[in-house]
């Protein structure tokens, strides 16, 4: 029986020796986690910044591309069906 339960105490305490060394590999990664989300975070809203200023533009081309489109119309002489 001494046996039996030296074997499972040592896979017990090999058990507890693994779970130790996985909590302390996750909370050496925790830190470059958080990292990379902050980094995510501010990626995002430059992001969203860049957008903002692209859409202004994109709006001010198609504008103009209208008035241009309208001119061209506009000079275009008339012709009625036969």
């Amino acid at each position: 029986m001494s046996g039996a339960n030296s074997a499972r105490e040592a896979l017990i305490v090999e058990t507890l020796g693994e779970v130790a060394a996985l909590i302390d590999r996750l909370e050496a990664v925790a830190p470059a986690l958080d990292a990379s989300r902050l980094a995510l975070v501010s990626a995002s809203k430059e992001l969203g910044r860049q957008i903002g200023g692209i859409e202004h533009r994109m709006i001010a081309l198609t504008d103009g591309a209208k008035v241009q489109a309208i001119k061209h119309i506009a000079r275009a002489p008339m012709r009625w069906p036969a």
